[in-house]
C-alpha cells in the first residue's frame, strides 16, 4: 500500500474512532424513562417517547398529545433512577435526638444530689448511650419504611448527536451520551 492510501485511510478512519466508541456507551435518557425537564423556566414531568437529534418527545401526564421540546432549549433534566429510602437520615435524626435528649435527662437525674461530677458524667454518658441507640433504632425503622424517588441530573453537554455506524453499513444519527476520562 502507498504512503497517500495510508494516509487517506488514517484520515477516513482516523475520525470514526470517537463515533464508534460513542455507540457502545449507554445513553443517559432512553425511550421509557421518567424524566423531569425544564425548557424556558417551565418544568415538565413525564415519560421519554422518543429522543431525536433535536427533539425530546414527551407523555406528560395531563397533556392530550406528546409534549415535544427542542433540546437546544432545555435548560436542566433530570432522569428518575429507581427509589431510595430514608433509614440512614431516619436514623441519624433519632440518634441525635436520643442522645440530646439522654444526655439532658442525665443531667436531671442528679438534680436531687449534689452536682458531683461522679453522677453527672456516669447519668450523661448512660442517657446519650441509651437515648441515642433508642430513639436511633426507631429512627432507622421508621426511615426504611419512608421511600423517595432517586433523581440523577444530566449534563446538558453530554447530549450529542452523532453518527453511528449501521448493520447495512450506512451511517445513522443517534443522540448519544459522551464521557469525558
Amino acid at each position: 500500500m502507498s504512503a497517500s492510501r495510508i494516509a487517506f485511510l488514517f484520515g477516513v478512519l482516523l475520525p470514526t474512532a470517537p463515533i464508534n466508541l460513542l455507540a457502545q456507551q449507554e445513553p443517559f435518557i432512553e425511550p421509557g424513562d421518567t424524566v423531569k425537564v425544564a425548557v424556558d423556566g417551565v418544568a415538565h414531568e413525564g415519560i421519554v417517547l422518543a429522543l431525536k437529534p433535536d427533539t425530546l418527545l414527551l407523555d406528560v401526564r395531563d397533556a392530550t398529545a406528546p409534549l415535544a421540546l427542542l433540546l437546544a432549549s432545555v435548560t436542566s433534566l433530570k432522569v428518575k433512577r429507581g427509589q431510595e429510602s430514608r433509614a440512614l437520615i431516619g436514623g441519624l435524626k433519632g440518634l441525635l435526638l436520643g442522645a440530646g435528649g439522654g444526655a439532658f435527662l442525665g443531667y436531671l437525674s442528679c438534680a436531687c444530689e449534689p452536682k458531683e461530677s461522679d453522677c453527672v458524667d456516669t447519668n450523661v454518658t448512660k442517657g446519650v448511650l441509651i437515648g441515642g441507640v433508642f430513639l436511633g433504632g426507631i429512627g432507622f425503622a421508621i426511615g426504611s419504611g419512608i421511600k423517595v424517588d432517586r433523581w440523577e441530573t444530566v449534563p446538558l453537554d453530554k447530549l450529542r448527536v452523532g453518527l453511528v455506524p449501521q448493520r447495512t453499513g450506512r451511517l445513522g444519527l443517534a443522540v448519544c451520551a459522551s464521557i469525558r476520562f
